[in-house]
């Protein structure tokens, strides 16, 4: 006979309930990425985000964003991505974010490419998130990869030096923030709260 103590069923709830957190994590949802991506004006004065650049794939489908190579986002954790532009008169970026399955996932798929832009040039610190670097692989060209929770950024402009800097900290502080706040747990009630 099952003996069905009060701490073997908060067992069994505790792990039917982990079940459930783990499969959302590893769920792709294009909505939570769109949300995670700021509007354009919202973030920078004079930058507006491209209409129709929204792209968006999960699995196979990262082909809408990576035309090939797209096994080795898949291979690094990669559930899904989405990207999209924005412009002003100065320049274009294009930010792409990345729902990886896991933040150990995240951590080692962000290190690949810190590895991989120093190879190629200096990289930067910058105080954004878990983690963030810059590089500047051409003279108008700046990159920067923010790694928060398990999300990973890569955003670039057409503008390089001290400029491309900026206009890349404002997007990525934005997509920071809100990826921040959906990750935190959820304040519990106080005990006699109504519900």
């Amino acid at each position: 006979m099952m003996n069905l103590s009060r701490a073997n069923v908060i067992t069994a709830i505790a792990a039917l309930l982990g079940t459930g957190v783990a499969a959302s994590w590893t769920a792709a949802d294009e909505g939570t990425l769109k949300r995670l991506l700021p509007s354009g004006k919202a973030v920078r004065a004079g930058w507006v985000r491209v209409k129709e650049s929204f792209q968006y794939g999960a699995g196979k489908n990262l082909t809408k964003i990576y035309n090939g190579g797209y096994q080795m986002y898949l291979d690094h954790g990669v559930i899904d991505a989405a990207q999209v532009g924005y412009k002003s008169k100065a320049g274009y970026t294009t930010l792409t974010l990345h729902t990886m399955k896991s933040p150990s996932a995240c951590r080692s798929f962000y290190d690949y490419w810190r590895k991989e832009a120093a190879d190629q040039g200096k990289v930067t610190a910058m105080k954004v998130a878990d983690a963030t670097f810059v590089y500047h692989p051409s003279k108008n060209t700046t990159y920067a990869y923010l790694r928060n929770g398990r999300y990973l950024l890569i955003a670039d402009v057409s503008l390089g030096g001290e400029i491309g800097v900026k206009v890349l900290r404002s997007f990525l502080e934005s997509v920071s923030k809100a990826a921040t706040d959906l990750q935190r747990p959820p304040k519990k009630k106080p005990r006699g709260a109504a519900s």
